[in-house]
């Protein structure tokens, strides 16, 4: 079945409500993650018990991923690229719709996101963390 999801430009979304702002909010320090926060809201979730143990998730499997979060059947996946200082510079993000979204920590998408992502550092004078 074919889905069209239009977002527009400019558009503003949770941080944790998607693959790349959460992979972000996983990789960068309390002080640019307070900086770059919406609200005092959105400060108070991305410092929650919850969102920390996702955090650690996150980097312990180098991929952020959401389901059904922002858009119902929307899938997403999200791999950090880190330049030559160690910091997450960009973010490799693949979306798709359920159920032919192959969304597992482990499963082609992810391996090869990694990968590529990898691979992208590697160019930028970086390294995985």
């Amino acid at each position: 079945a074919l889905v069209h999801v239009a977002m527009r430009h400019g558009t503003v979304l949770d941080t944790a409500g998607t693959a790349t702002g959460s992979l972000f909010a996983s990789y960068l320090d309390q002080r640019d993650l307070d900086a770059s926060a919406l609200d005092d809201g959105e400060r108070q979730a991305l410092a929650s018990r919850a969102f920390r143990q996702r955090a650690d998730e996150i980097r312990r499997v180098g991929l952020a991923r959401a389901i059904d979060l922002t858009v119902r059947g929307a899938r997403a996946l999200a791999a950090p690229v880190f330049d030559d200082r160690g910091r997450i510079a960009i973010a490799l993000t693949l979306i798709g719709f359920s159920p032919d979204f192959d969304a597992a920590w482990d499963g082609a998408l992810a391996t090869r996101m990694k990968l590529d992502a990898a691979e992208l550092s590697r160019r930028l004078g970086g390294a995985l963390r």
